[in-house]
């Protein structure tokens, strides 16, 4: 949010939203302060958009191993395996 970063949990919380509260969102993001991440953080999570988010995260992850499944064991292949490890753990 402070890089006026579109990720995918305000992608999903826009489309929770009625169309009123997304222009009183879109003002709040115009101009910041530091309560905005919190308050999109509590909406987001009443919304069950973090829930949504994991499990789209986890989906790619699944996706991802499964296409490494395919390649010759390596330590480059583990790597890879451990950074959707990572990158999941790292969500939560």
């Amino acid at each position: 949010l402070s890089q006026n970063d579109v990720t995918l949990p305000i992608l999903y919380l826009f489309s929770e939203l009625e169309p009123s509260q997304r222009q009183k969102l879109l003002e709040r993001f115009s101009h910041p302060d530091d309560q905005l991440f919190g308050d999109v953080k509590l909406w987001a999570a009443e919304r069950g958009v973090i829930d949504k988010t994991m499990a789209q995260a986890r989906r790619f992850s699944e996706t991802a191993l499964e296409q490494l499944a395919a390649l010759p064991d390596s330590i480059y292949k583990e790597s890879l395996r451990q950074l959707t490890d990572y990158c999941l753990e790292r969500l939560h």
